[in-house]
């Protein structure tokens, strides 16, 4: 073996670093593996609390950080060794040096094998060249001349004709069945076969016209049904992976963050590349992990696993489309040439398992139901137009479309000033932690208005969608809301102030424990609540039914009672549906007092009463001393919004049917 295998990596060193090992052969050779950690092969125990994998590039993981053997084992807190090679085949594995890594093999808990690629394998025609481990070139008979496989069974093709190209092709598949039964033989423990494609294995339409590629099919090449059926067969658990989801991937240098061009040779088709458009994406990694452990669990067999499943649903990502990403572009300046990141939304709108989530990069422009339909591709031209792209795979970017700002073309400028600024800068965070139409929006307002910070409910459905699957998105929690402080914050003396509103019901929806790290950090809380319960169940029925939700000033609120009278509502009103929402706003409320005292939260305690009476400065004036800041102008800042209902019929009414239910 003449040649270090290596090659993928100098290739992909500006996007990936595949931290390649060398394992040494009984012949003294190197062979080079990914994340290869040559202590733990020395060290029975951690051997035996390993699995193994092998496969081609698409399980090697190129220009992928985490391969589905990496998720796997942080779920499963088992070991990954990665066995894996650049257009390897079975034969590869079954070479006299590789021994050795089948001993490895069979000390470990179980073996992935991802599928190979069929143009890898030998045949009467084209054979291996024993001294590369690239099995994807094939040397003619008869020649002495290493070639790409596709080449050479294109000029089969040509010279032969169909039908003896589709029996060598045949030929071809025989072999590869008979490598996978030898190499199946070695390996003694539970075998994991991965059906790892962009493409089902379908029957193959060997004389379909075109290039030689819409012969071969996409990975892995020449192999359909019949081979699929005979890999269920030889395995003891047989497992399918097959979507596109994140392709193509746009690349990005991991020095500098632009986006940058991958080298081929132009036997492929071309030379250079700002897109992985052939092998498997970061997203599709994630899947094929999610595959594995449905489909291979009794494997799994440490009982502290907490697998938690990715599944959003096509309203969950709807909603965060809505209340993240629209108005964010509805925002750009239609003369701006910017590129944003299409993995970015491919995250988001490829096709997921129960989500139902029609396969189109960009389907939210093209919803009726949107008003992001106003936005088409020509005005914000979606292609690449500046080198300093947009790369919005990370938790600086959520947290930018969480803080709610308007101007994103500015991210980058942003994020430069955000990291300085949390490196250095003093910050003063504070949490309203309150329930549902408790005057928050009031007290927002009047703390904005003085001047403490832009307190705004940053955490919403949308952001339980995010953080509760943060590995899909992308996303570290703890790194959301550090940048979220820069983004959300406005400057105050010698540092930032930033404010936020935790509304109940969305903190509840939160599988992450956002109070518990604000608590562990230096956040203050504020917990606003409203003593007179009927006049808040009737504030959130009322909004509810005339879906109108805040007044600016009394003529608004005056037109809005007019709209929709006191009696009209209590016509749309029933008893039970009173008592549903009482109910709920008393769990809530035990919901937000359990975490507080769980926590050992230490809060200031506010009504919306005191904050609407004659005695407000006292409440204002608290507020300010529990911040540690003093003098400020908040007895002078006014809200801006007024109370929209009143004591009326319909509040009466509401007051009754919570006395039935009490």
């Amino acid at each position: 073996m003449s040649r270090l295998n290596i090659q993928y990596q100098q290739r992909d060193l500006d996007f990936n670093d595949y931290n390649m090992q060398g394992f040494r052969l009984k012949n003294g050779d190197f062979v080079y593996f990914r994340d290869l950690d040559i202590d733990l092969l020395s060290n029975t125990e951690e051997l035996n609390n390993s699995f193994s994998v092998i496969g081609p590039a698409f399980s090697l993981g190129c220009h992928t950080n985490d391969t589905f053997g990496d998720l796997l084992a942080r779920e499963t807190n088992l070991n990954c060794i990665n066995f894996s090679l650049q257009g390897s085949s079975a034969s590869t594995y079954l070479l006299d040096e590789f021994s050795e890594i089948i001993d490895k093999i069979n000390s470990t808990k179980f073996c992935i094998v991802s599928v190979f690629s069929g143009r890898s394998v030998a045949n009467s025609e084209f054979q291996h060249s024993g001294d590369l481990f690239t099995f994807e070139k094939l040397v003619k008979k008869g020649t002495n001349s290493l070639r790409p496989a596709h080449k050479l069974y294109e000029e089969y093709l040509e010279a032969n004709g169909e039908e003896a190209f589709e029996n060598l092709v045949g030929e071809t598949v025989e072999n590869y069945h008979e490598s996978i039964r030898r190499l199946y033989s070695k390996i003694k423990v539970p075998i994991v076969t991965l059906w790892f494609s962009k493409r089902p294995p379908s029957k193959l339409n060997l004389s379909a016209k075109g290039n030689i590629f819409k012969k071969m099919g996409m990975f892995p090449h020449f192999l359909g049904e019949d081979t699929a059926e005979f890999l269920k067969e030889v395995s003891d658990y047989y497992v399918e992976s097959v979507c596109a989801d994140g392709t193509p991937q746009l690349l990005f240098d991991r020095w500098d963050g632009y986006i940058a061009s991958v080298t081929k040779s132009s036997d492929y088709g071309y030379t250079e590349s700002k897109y992985n458009l052939y092998y498997a994406s970061p997203m599709m990694h994630h899947a094929a992990f999610n595959n594995i452990r449905k489909g291979a669990h009794e494997l799994i067999d440490n009982s502290t696993s907490t697998y938690h499943e990715v599944k959003v649903t096509k309203d969950e990502l709807t909603q965060l489309f809505n209340e993240l990403y629209v108005p964010k572009f509805l925002s750009l300046n239609k003369k701006l040439l910017a590129y944003i990141d299409d993995y970015f939304f491919n995250a988001m709108s490829r096709s997921y398992e129960d989500s139902e989530i029609d396969y189109a990069p960009f389907w939210p422009f093209s919803s009726s139901k949107n008003s992001a339909r106003l936005v088409r591709n020509s005005d914000l031209e979606f292609s690449l137009t500046i080198d300093r792209s947009i790369s919005c795979n990370n938790s600086s970017v959520w947290a930018y479309l969480l803080s709610k700002s308007r101007k994103f073309h500015q991210y980058l400028e942003c994020l430069d000033q955000a990291k300085e600024a949390l490196d250095s800068s003093n910050f003063l965070n504070y949490a309203i932690l309150t329930t549902p139409r408790s005057g928050s929006t009031m007290l927002s307002s009047m703390l904005a208005n003085g001047g403490l910070g832009k307190p705004r409910e940053h955490f919403r459905q949308a952001s339980a969608t995010l953080l509760n699957n943060y590995e899909l998105f992308g996303a570290d929690p703890d790194e959301v809301l550090d940048f979220l402080r820069y983004f959300g914050a406005v400057e105050h003396d010698n540092g930032y102030i930033f404010g936020t509103k935790l509304i109940s019901h969305f903190v509840q929806d939160l599988e992450y424990d956002l109070l518990a790290k604000m608590n562990s950090g230096d956040f203050k809380f504020i917990y606003l609540k409203r003593e007179d319960e009927a006049a808040q169940v009737t504030s959130i029925l009322r909004a509810r039914k005339s879906n109108f939700w805040h007044a600016h000033s009394n003529e608004q609120a005056t037109k809005e009672r007019k709209r929709l009278t006191s009696e009209e509502l209590i016509s749309l009103t029933t008893e039970l549906e009173v008592e549903k929402v009482c109910n709920d706003l008393r769990d809530q409320k035990a919901f937000i007092d359990k975490k507080i005292e769980s926590l050992n939260i230490v809060t200031l305690d506010v009504s919306y009463e005191a904050l609407t009476s004659e005695n407000r400065n006292i409440e204002v004036q608290a507020i300010s001393k529990h911040l540690g800041i003093d003098e400020l102008a908040l007895t002078e800042a006014e809200a801006d919004t007024v109370r929209i209902g009143s004591e009326d019929r319909f509040y009466e009414f509401v007051k009754n049917s919570i006395l039935k239910i009490t």
